[in-house]
């Protein structure tokens, strides 16, 4: 009984890492996403003359995602 115990925690504890590392990064790919589809909807209506507006907004996500260890827009 003890080992079919252990066998059932370790199972559960393999299906809850995933579920948890998702779960954790929800907020982050969804604050992503957003600043992504902002971009966009901006390119759409200056393009092909971008303005100020746009180069702001890149240098905000740059900076967001510069001190994020996920490296997107590092240089």
């Amino acid at each position: 009984m003890a080992a079919l115990g252990q066998l059932v925690a370790g199972i559960a504890h393999e299906i809850n890492n995933p579920v948890n590392f998702i779960a954790g990064n929800l907020v982050h790919a969804i604050q992503y996403s957003q600043n992504l589809l902002n971009l966009i909807r901006l390119y759409q209506q200056y393009y092909p003359e971008p303005s100020a507006e746009i180069q702001t907004a890149m240098g905000v996500a740059r900076r967001r995602h510069r001190t994020n260890s996920t490296g997107f827009f590092k240089r």
